[in-house]
């Protein structure tokens, strides 16, 4: 039981980013959002801050002042080679590491590679009963082997409401979408 809230923790937050919402799995940001489609712009030497301001403009562009997105979520990799990028005389591009505008940065290593989610947090919601449901039992040769199965659960909610999915936009691939974006 030492490892068990660990455990279950670990497996929340991938389900938060990841969940698949089938069979008992909750519906994570990833399936809850709608794609970023890219398209051509001209932009010279593209790069993952570029792209972020397009899918921001995507987001927020006709729909008035009801979206403000505030966050781009992104794994360690990606994060690299944003923060990591520099001119041709060694300096680096971007010098404020937590930000991209008004956006918090949020590192995830959930997120898969070449991925990133853009949105405004205030229209996704976590709804969590408190607490974690520790059962023990034994099945089979258990008993004879000197083994017990220990099942945890945790019971939660992640939303976000469908009429505010265009709040958010998620760029599955990120090299597809920087060489469109150069086009």
């Amino acid at each position: 039981e030492l490892f068990i809230d660990t455990n279950v923790q670990t497996k929340v937050d991938d389900q938060i980013v990841n969940g698949p919402g089938t069979s008992g799995n909750i519906k994570g940001l990833v399936a809850s959002v709608p794609a970023y489609t890219p398209a051509a712009a001209g932009i010279t030497a593209a790069n993952i801050y570029d792209l972020v301001r397009k899918v921001k403009t995507d987001i927020t562009k006709g729909r008035g002042s009801k979206y403000n997105p505030d966050f781009v979520a992104m794994n360690s990799d990606t994060l690299d080679l944003l923060q990591l990028e520099k001119d041709a005389n060694q300096n680096y591009i971007f010098p404020d590491k937590s930000n991209i505008g008004s956006m918090v940065i949020v590192e995830d290593n959930n997120i898969a590679d070449n991925v990133l989610v853009v949105g405004d947090s205030r229209y996704g919601r976590i709804y969590e009963m408190g607490g974690t449901a520790i059962s023990r039992g034994l099945k089979g040769d258990q008993f004879v082997e000197d083994m017990e199965t220990i099942k945890a659960r945790k019971r939660l909610l992640f939303l976000i409401r469908n009429v505010d999915q265009t709040g958010f936009r998620k760029v599955t691939s990120i090299s597809a979408a920087l060489t469109t974006l150069a086009s």
